[in-house]
This record gives structure tokens, C-alpha cells and sequence, in this order.
């Protein structure tokens, strides 16, 4: 049986964006420096913090993702001084690649207590509570989901999430989810500083993280996602080779093959055993 592997390759071109997504941009963390991965590219230098070691740059789903470290004590990015309204009714918005890695409880995100949590089997919004109102992980977990979050301050309910583009129904799964308000300090990839460092840091990988100080329409949305979802493209190319007869296939055939390539799928009459899953290896036997 011909042994395949499949490379990711990755090309660091220049991102394309609608003018009307890069209005009240005030953070952009692609995590693509490997040596320092938190770098702000808005413009606004407002960088991620970890005091520590607290993330590994990994294949992401465009370029480098982060993904937080399990052995180290500090296991989040801070961020401070945000130049967003917390004042209540103030929207703010996030949005991100998400490969959530099963349904334990964990937070890509947050404002200290307003976060997205991922518990139960659920995603959703959080306001320290005990509680969750979102939507089922099913259909999101163990893939990258592009996820995009409206965060209105003191006032869960008016929230939103929209994910791969799409608004969500949102359905209160746990307690009650109230008022919270957004802070100038957030944290990607753990719950603030509350319960110790290591409290629900998240398990999975993070991409392309951004912040807006205003709240995207549903045009801007779309926009956002259909720039993701081309610079995914764009970005991603799959080098397929034969080890055995070291064969290289032709990238535009691979090009036609995407985004329907799947276990099983045949080009150039090669049989694939070899998947590429959120731009990890793994060997299928």
C-alpha cells in the first residue's frame, strides 16, 4: 500500500482585507513570529503578555498557531490597556480560529468575568456564574472554526456569536447569564486571574486572533469571514508525494482537489494514507 504524506506549506503573503473590518481594528495577533508569537499588528502595539512561557507556536490554519503549554504555570496572553468602551452597552468585537481539541471546560477568551466558555458539550457566553448561554460544540470541536463574537458590556443577552460567518441561536444551556462589563484587560486562552493561573486554560489551538472597539455589522462579518477563509486558501498549499517513488504531484492538482480532499481521495491515481489534520501529521495505518 503507497504511503503518501501530505506538507502543509505555508506562504506568508500579504492579507487581504475589507476596509470596513480593518475600521476600529485595535488588536491583530496572527501568532505567526515563532519567537514571539504575541506581537499586535494593528498598529497599536498592544501586544500579548505572558510572563512566562506560556504557549508553543504550532501549525495553525494560517501560517502559526498558538497553542498554550499544559506544564507551565502561566497557561493565558494578557492583554492591557485596551483601547475599547466598557461602558455598559458598548460592543466590542473578537474573532478568531478556534480548533477546540474535545468538550471539557476551558475559555478561548474573556474579559475577566464575560468569556467564552467551552463546557459541557456547549460554547458559549460566560459571566462567572456557573452559567453558559450558547450552542451546542457539536459540529465545532476537533475542526478549526472561525468564530466571531460580539461582546456587549453589562448585557449578555444582546451578545452574539457568529460562527464560519453564520449567526448563532444562542440557548441559555447552564444557570443564568447576566450582566457582565467588558474590561480594558482581556485574556486569550484562559480565565484571568481568577482561581490561580492555570484555571480552564484553553485545550486546543488558537489562530489569527483580532479586536475591534466597535461592533461589526453582519456585512462586516461576512466580509471578515469570506478574507479568512481566502487567506486559508491562499496560505495553505498541500505538497503530496509518493516516499516510495519520491513522485511529486502537481500543486494544481491538489488546488482542485480542495477543500473537498478527504481519507480515501485518489489523484493522479495515488491512493492518499496519509491525512492532514489542523496542520498536524498524523499517520493513518
Amino acid at each position: 500500500m503507497k504511503k503518501i504524506i501530505l506538507i502543509l506549506i505555508t506562504m506568508l503573503l500579504t492579507s487581504l482585507a475589507h476596509a470596513g473590518v480593518v475600521e476600529n481594528l485595535v488588536v491583530d495577533i496572527p501568532f505567526d513570529n515563532p519567537n514571539n508569537p504575541f506581537v499586535d499588528q494593528s498598529g497599536l502595539n498592544n501586544n500579548g503578555q505572558c510572563p512566562a512561557i506560556c504557549g508553543i507556536s504550532v501549525p495553525g490554519v494560517i501560517g502559526n498557531g498558538i497553542q498554550v503549554i499544559k506544564t507551565d504555570g502561566h497557561k493565558k496572553i494578557k492583554l492591557t490597556n485596551l483601547p475599547i468602551q466598557t461602558t455598559s452597552g458598548a460592543v466590542t468585537t473578537v474573532s478568531f480560529w478556534m480548533y477546540a481539541d474535545g468538550p471539557s471546560s476551558y475559555m478561548p477568551f474573556g474579559f475577566g468575568n464575560f468569556d467564552l466558555f467551552i463546557s459541557g458539550g456547549n460554547f458559549g457566553f460566560n459571566t462567572a456564574g456557573g452559567d453558559l448561554k450558547g450552542i451546542s460544540l457539536v459540529g465545532i470541536e476537533k475542526r478549526w472554526a472561525h468564530v466571531t463574537a460580539l461582546f456587549a458590556s453589562g448585557n449578555a443577552g444582546a451578545s452574539a456569536i457568529y460562527i464560519d460567518g453564520i449567526k448563532q441561536n444562542l440557548v441559555q444551556k447552564k444557570g443564568n447569564t447576566g450582566g457582565r462589563l467588558t474590561t480594558t484587560t482581556a485574556y486569550i486562552a484562559g480565565w484571568g486571574e481568577y482561581y490561580g493561573p492555570e484555571h480552564l486554560s484553553f485545550n486546543g489551538i488558537l489562530d489569527e486572533f483580532k479586536m475591534w472597539s466597535r461592533q461589526l455589522t453582519d456585512d462586516d462579518i461576512a466580509n471578515l469571514h469570506a478574507d479568512e477563509l481566502q487567506k486559508k486558501q491562499q496560505h495553505q498549499a498541500l505538497l503530496i508525494y509518493d516516499i516510495n517513488k519520491d513522485t511529486s504531484i502537481n500543486r494544481a492538482d491538489i488546488e482542485l482537489a480542495l477543500p473537498s480532499f478527504v481519507e480515501g481521495t485518489q489523484i493522479n491515481g495515488l491512493d492518499v494514507d496519509t491525512l492532514l489534520i489542523t496542520g498536524i501529521l498524523r499517520n493513518m495505518t
